[in-house]
């Protein structure tokens, strides 16, 4: 009979063997969890505001359109953070100033290439996510 007993403790010390190792693996998924906000730190209004200004320049129910412009900046946010894409979407926007206030942008030789790699970054989300553009 003792031997039908520690048979039937013996599988409780195969569970306690990988213990550590799952100990191990959940500690790295959590300390790896400042590193993935580092590398998306738009806030959420600045989600919200691009999510809804996609969903206006894109025709199609609301739920998938919310998932596909989502999806869009998902990608944009893993190329630029919020500061290097206010940037580019600043001197984007700043191109359609018209007069001489608009000229010193437009004629600036370093800010069209800039301007056309956040277009080209957004045509890439667009693409990705099954939009016919990104705003």
């Amino acid at each position: 009979m003792p031997a039908l007993v520690s048979q039937r403790c013996r599988p409780l010390g195969v569970w306690r063997q990988p213990l550590p190792v799952l100990v191990a693996l959940c500690s790295a998924l959590v300390l790896s969890q400042p590193l993935v906000a580092m590398a998306n730190d738009f806030p959420t209004l600045a989600r919200v505001q691009y999510v809804q200004a996609c969903q206006q320049a894109q025709p199609g129910p609301l739920f998938e359109m919310q998932s596909k412009c989502a999806c869009a900046l998902d990608h944009v946010a893993s190329k630029l953070n919020h500061e290097q894409y206010e940037t580019l979407k600043t001197l984007s926007d700043a191109l359609s100033i018209g007069g001489e206030r608009g000229a010193v942008l437009r004629d600036n030789a370093e800010v069209r290439p800039q301007v056309a790699r956040l277009k080209a970054l957004e045509a890439q989300a667009a693409q990705a996510c099954f939009l016919k553009s990104v705003p």
